[in-house]
């Protein structure tokens, strides 16, 4: 039997420029300053991280909290797991960033069609999952699927082989990192119900204080969200502001005026407009949340400023791909990464691993 899940209570109506770096001469696939061509090509084969957190998830979360005292210990999440081994979102990608001394993960939140909160990335099941009683590839999206249709299915690996693992809840999630991570909850749905269900299940279990959320909602939003569930100090919510967020500004303003200082800033280029709030954030001792946009599946190719994977037909201009943009433009000082190895690795180099306090 798996364990019991939850469901979610659909509720109708809740109650209550950098001019230095634009002059840079940019040359290389990737500008990574101190970690070499070889580690960059055995990615997909990374080891042991070379500076594991083994400290409690107490103290994780506190530096994190604590920017202005630790502003040299930048946190670094595994996007979905570790999935560079196993299928991504599932237990053996959450045991292994776990093994290799990852501070965080950051996992996605999805709900099937009679309401069971579930990690899973995508909405649609293609390219993720099969079915064993055919050994055909799913379709469709899975907000169409029962729990128990669901359940029956398994992923494929990122090179599309069969494998036996299955759909997490996202209960299990929270029982496979209790006390031994700290979880970074992203919404993939933009549902106010599903992200109050997930608060909801968080808070009955525990484990607010090892949890940090994310979600692209505006303060009044976010407040009909948590009315009734918890109080604005209870959670730590990093609201995501694009540049095409609309009223970015009055979103960001909204949130600062009540006492907001961590965010996700999603700094893209080196003129964005986002960069004059950056400075706000840091200026004021707060943590900037970015995903380095590094392929996530191995079809992918990328170079400074562009990324470009042929397969899904997406050509962008996206400077995130280069992790010097990351620390020196965008300033961020929370990182989320599918090489989050990697990323450890050059951000010791950087000095930016170090777990003294500033005093």
């Amino acid at each position: 039997m798996r364990p019991n899940v939850a469901i979610v209570r659909l509720r109708q109506g809740f109650g209550r420029s950098n001019s230095m770096w634009q002059s840079k001469i940019i040359t290389g696939a990737l500008s990574f300053a101190l970690v070499t061509s070889p580690s960059i090509a055995a990615a997909t084969g990374q080891r042991d991280c070379p500076d594991p957190s083994t400290f409690p998830v107490s103290e994780r979360m506190a530096r994190f909290l604590d920017a202005r005292r630790f502003p040299d210990f930048y946190l670094t999440c595994g996007h979905r797991g570790m999935w560079y081994k196993f299928p991504e979102n599932t237990a053996p990608a959450i045991e292994e960033a776990i093994r290799i001394g990852i501070d965080c993960v950051e996992n996605d939140i999805r709900a099937t069609k009679d309401g069971v909160l579930v990690m899973f990335h995508d909405k649609e099941l293609r390219a993720r999952l099969y079915d064993p009683a055919t050994g055909q590839p799913a379709s469709g999206n899975l907000s169409d699927l029962t729990w128990a249709e669901l359940s029956k299915l398994r992923y494929l690996d990122r090179d599309s082989n069969k494998t036996d693992y299955p759909v997490l809840t996202f209960e299990e999630f929270l029982s496979l990192t209790n006390d031994r991570l700290v979880v970074n909850h992203e919404d993939k749905t933009k549902d106010p119900a599903i992200v109050r269900a997930a608060i909801q299940m968080v808070k009955d279990k525990g484990r607010l204080s090892q949890s940090i959320f994310k979600g692209r909602f505006t303060l009044q939003q976010f407040r009909q969200i948590i009315d009734g569930v918890v109080s604005e100090d209870q959670i730590i919510f990093t609201p995501v502001i694009f540049q095409d967020t609309p009223n970015y500004q009055q979103v960001f303003d909204e949130y600062w005026n009540a006492g907001y200082r961590n965010y996700e800033l999603v700094v893209q280029k080196p003129n964005s407009p986002l960069l004059a709030l950056v400075k706000r954030v840091r200026d004021n001792g707060g943590r900037l949340g970015q995903f380095d946009v590094l392929p996530e599946t191995g079809r992918g190719s990328f170079w400074v400023g562009q990324w470009r994977d042929p397969a899904d037909g997406f050509v962008g201009y996206d400077f995130r791909s280069d992790w010097d943009f990351l620390i020196d433009v965008s300033q961020a000082n929370y990182l989320i990464s599918d090489r989050p190895c990697l990323m450890i690795q050059y951000l010791a180099k950087r000095n930016r691993r170090t777990l003294d306090p500033v005093h």
